[in-house]
């Protein structure tokens, strides 16, 4: 399992632009506040030969990926390029979260004369976000990628 969540890939079909678009139109909805049902299996948008789309769930994940795509059209059909990346600003969260967890643990290293156990508490909180970070978004990454490629590649 890949650590940094963000990933990218390119899913070539003979489709037409106007058929992917209508693929992913009719699985776009939105998503009550308040409701715990999720309606259509993704809420997001479309631009064009561009789209923005994430899972629509009844739980709570800040981590879920947001999938961002565009197509291009070719002689045989299309290409459309996909990447997987958490809100930015859970990302901005992380950094900070890290850069004060490394700081830390740097700390400790500097003063190893006088250990004491609270000094491990950063390397806990480090290893806790990797953890959270990672589990997050490639379990939900991993799922999505074949629902994408069979929603793209519908009607082929």
């Amino acid at each position: 399992m890949k650590i940094i969540p963000y990933d990218s890939f390119t899913i070539d079909t003979t489709n037409s632009l106007k058929s992917i678009v209508t693929n992913i139109s009719e699985n776009i909805g939105s998503k009550n506040f308040w409701s715990f049902e999720a309606g259509n299996e993704y809420k997001g948008s479309i631009t064009n030969n561009r789209f923005t789309i994430q899972k629509n769930i009844s739980y709570q994940n800040s981590f879920l990926p947001i999938i961002q795509g565009k197509v291009t059209v070719t002689d045989i059909g299309s290409i459309v390029n996909i990447t997987m990346r958490p809100h930015a600003l859970v990302l901005c969260f992380m950094i900070v979260w890290f850069f004060c967890t490394g700081f830390g643990c740097l700390f400790f290293l500097l003063h190893l004369d006088s250990f004491s156990l609270p000094y491990l508490i950063p390397f806990g909180m480090l290893f806790f976000g990797v953890a959270i970070t990672s589990f997050g978004f490639w379990s939900e990454a991993k799922k999505q990628k074949p629902k994408l490629i069979e929603l793209i590649k519908q009607n082929e």
